[in-house]
This record gives structure tokens, C-alpha cells and sequence, in this order.
């Protein structure tokens, strides 16, 4: 009905199961309100080994019942009213919490510098099996993200992020088939995208979110940024979210 959308904000609400709660449904009823035509969860993982943060809800593995009911409810409050309920999709990479995981995968060994309030693991460099286990992760999620009645997905592809390391020259410091150029770097992402095609079909919308800029290097932003989007341009997506920093 309106092209306005509220997107992802990550809302720390999931209970020590990382389930949604009462309190994901009475915010998503406050932001229902404001009649925006799409509104994108925050993170949502789809590794548990790669939290964003404490508080996210995850998707890992087939769910058990009252895991696809908890989730059926949350997507029940985003569609009152007729609305598109996107579920956004996320693997933290590096940027997983230390005390979650003191040896995150990443696209390449290079370690995030703590910041006050944030301490992070000096990352794994990931093997070709662990890379098409994330690629089977995303499309897994979203397919549970389709049955428990979410309209739409999108893949987080920016903010340092995993998909994010990846398309980084600074973080991606690759020599195979996934590092180097940005066809490589990018190479990621785009499995992820036709997986989950594949996995939903043509008719369940997946949308991409990346960085116009990390803020970081200078020779990735914002000049890869074009080739990155005339990429996309010839891939099944439905929308392309353009943000910023890590």
C-alpha cells in the first residue's frame, strides 16, 4: 500500500532460548502502528555459534514445536493488517562477542579491534565445508522464516558482518576462489541469495542489505560499491537496503 519501510533494528528481546517473546509482539504492535507499508526484523541468526549479540532470536536447525510457535506469533503481530514482515538473516563473523565465542569464523584471520564494551575473539580463517555450511544455514533459515509465515527475508550483508567480511579487502584477505577481486569477495553473497531462492522459490521476496561504506577502506567504498550493485542487478532480489559502517 506505501513504499515506507521500518528496517532492522536489533531488538535484544529473545529469551535464554533464543525465542522471540511477549515483548517482540507488543513493539512489533507499537511499530505495526505507524502503517508502514514493510517492516524488517532485527538480527535473526542463523548460527549459534555467531550470535550478534545476547537477546537474538535464532534459527539453527529444524525447530522444535514450540520453537515454530513462538516464531509463528511474531510473524502473526507483523501482518495484521495486511503489511510485508520481512525476517532479517545475520551470521556475526568476527564480530560475535568474545564470552559467546572466543574463536569466530571469519573470512580471513584478521582480528577486530576491541572497542569500551566490547571485546572480541581473534578469528578462523573459514575452509571451503565451513563456508557452504553458512550458505546452507541462510537458505535454511529462510525456508523456516517462509513456514512460520514471514512474508519476505533479508540477508545482512553489511555493518562488519560475516557476509560483510567478506566482501571487505581489509577483512578479506583471501587467495582462493573467495578472496581477491570483488567477484570472489562478493561470491558469498550471492551463493546465499540463490540458495535461499532456490530453498523459498521465485515468489517469497529476498531482500540484501550492504554498506555504501564501512567507513574503513578506501579502496572497497564507494567505488566497489557500483560493481557490487550492477552484480546484484542480475540476481533474484527484491529490494537492495544501502547503509553504512560496521
Amino acid at each position: 500500500e506505501n513504499r515506507l519501510c521500518k528496517p532492522a533494528m536489533s531488538e535484544c528481546l529473545a529469551d535464554t532460548s533464543n525465542l522471540p517473546t511477549t515483548h517482540h509482539l507488543i513493539l512489533y504492535r507499537k511499530w505495526l502502528a505507524s502503517e508502514a507499508g514493510l517492516m524488517i526484523t532485527g538480527n535473526v541468526a542463523v548460527d549459534r555459534d555467531h550470535l550478534e549479540r545476547v537477546g537474538n532470536v535464532l534459527i539453527d536447525g529444524e525447530p522444535s514445536p514450540s520453537r515454530m510457535k513462538a516464531l509463528e506469533s511474531w510473524a502473526k503481530v507483523g501482518v495484521l493488517t495486511g503489511k510485508h514482515f520481512w525476517m532479517q538473516l545475520n551470521h556475526a563473523g568476527r564480530q560475535t562477542p568474545f564470552f559467546l565465542n572466543a574463536k569466530p569464523l571469519s573470512a580471513s584471520n584478521v582480528h577486530l579491534k576491541n572497542v569500551p564494551g566490547q571485546r572480541f575473539g581473534k578469528p578462523k580463517s573459514m575452509d571451503q565445508q565451513q563456508i557452504y555450511a553458512v550458505i546452507e544455514k541462510f537458505a535454511f533459515a529462510a525456508g523456516i522464516a517462509e513456514r512460520a509465515g514471514f512474508t519476505g527475508v533479508q540477508i545482512h550483508a553489511a555493518h562488519g558482518d560475516l557476509i560483510s567480511q567478506f566482501l571487505s579487502p581489509v577483512v578479506n584477505l583471501r587467495s582462493d576462489i573467495w578472496g581477491g577481486p570483488l567477484e570472489n569477495r562478493a561470491r558469498l553473497l550471492i551463493h546465499c541469495i540463490r540458495a535461499i531462492k532456490e530453498n523459498v522459490g521465485k515468489k517469497f521476496p529476498v531482500s540484501v542489505k550492504i554498506n555504501l561504506s564501512d567507513f574503513q577502506s578506501a579502496e572497497f567504498w564507494p567505488d566497489d560499491f557500483e560493481k557490487l550493485r550492477l552484480i546484484l542487478n542480475s540476481e533474484p532480489i527484491d529490494l537492495l537496503e544501502i547503509s553504512g559502517e560496521t
